[in-house]
C-alpha cells in the first residue's frame, strides 16, 4: 500500500486447516487454498492471529504457507490481537442442548476462530464446513455470531468474496448457509 493509498487495513481470520492444504500438490483443494492466501496478499488484507491461532499455524503450516507468512510479517501485515471472550462461547457451547459431544468438541476447537473475528473484523477463511454449520446452529442463542462472514474456501463465492475486498453488504447475503456445497456468507 502506497501512502496515496490510505485505506483502512481489512483483517481476516485464515483457518490453519486453508495453511496446511495450501501447499500440498495435485490436489484441487490446494489450489483453492493457495489461491486464497494469494488474494488475501494481493488485496492487501491483514491476517489475525491469536496466539492459540499461531500455534495452531504452526502445527499444521505448509512450505508454501510458511513462505507466504513471512512476507506477511515482514510487510506488517499480522496483526496479533486477543481473542474476544466475552460472550464466552465455550460455556453457550456446553450449555447447548443442540449439540452431541463430537459436535460440541469440534465448535470449541474451532472457537477460537470466532473469538478472533468477533475481536476484529468478523471475517473468518476456512475448510471447515461443518464447524461452519455447527456454528451457524448456534446463531440462535448467540445473535452476535450473525454479523461474522465465515467463507468455505472450496467455494468459488469465497474467492469472488476476498477479490471484493471481503466486503459486508446486501450483495454477499446471498451467500447465507443453505444445503448446497458452496457455503459461504455470514453465520446467521
Amino acid at each position: 500500500m502506497t501512502r496515496k493509498d490510505k485505506r483502512a487495513f481489512v483483517g481476516i481470520v485464515v483457518d490453519a486447516s486453508v495453511a496446511r492444504s495450501a501447499g500440498e500438490s495435485g490436489k484441487e483443494e490446494a489450489a483453492f487454498c493457495a489461491k486464497c492466501l494469494s488474494i488475501i496478499w494481493d488485496r492487501s488484507f491483514h491476517l489475525i492471529m491469536t496466539k492459540d491461532i499461531h500455534k495452531e499455524w504452526e502445527k499444521h503450516r505448509s512450505g508454501y504457507s510458511s513462505n507466504w507468512l513471512a512476507k506477511m510479517i515482514g510487510k506488517r501485515r499480522v496483526k496479533n490481537i486477543p481473542p474476544d471472550k466475552s460472550l464466552c462461547i465455550d460455556n453457550k457451547i456446553e450449555r447447548s442442548s443442540d449439540f452431541n459431544k463430537r459436535q460440541k468438541k469440534a465448535l470449541k476447537k474451532d472457537g477460537l476462530l470466532i473469538e478472533a473475528a468477533l475481536a476484529s473484523d468478523k471475517r473468518i477463511v476456512s475448510k471447515d464446513k461443518e464447524a461452519r454449520e455447527l456454528f451457524h446452529k448456534l446463531t440462535s442463542q448467540t445473535p452476535e455470531l450473525h454479523n461474522v462472514y465465515w467463507a468455505h474456501v472450496m467455494c468459488s463465492k469465497c474467492l469472488e468474496w476476498l477479490k471484493a475486498n471481503a466486503e459486508f453488504g446486501r450483495k454477499w447475503r446471498t451467500l447465507k448457509l443453505d444445503n448446497s456445497l458452496e457455503s459461504s456468507g455470514p453465520l446467521g
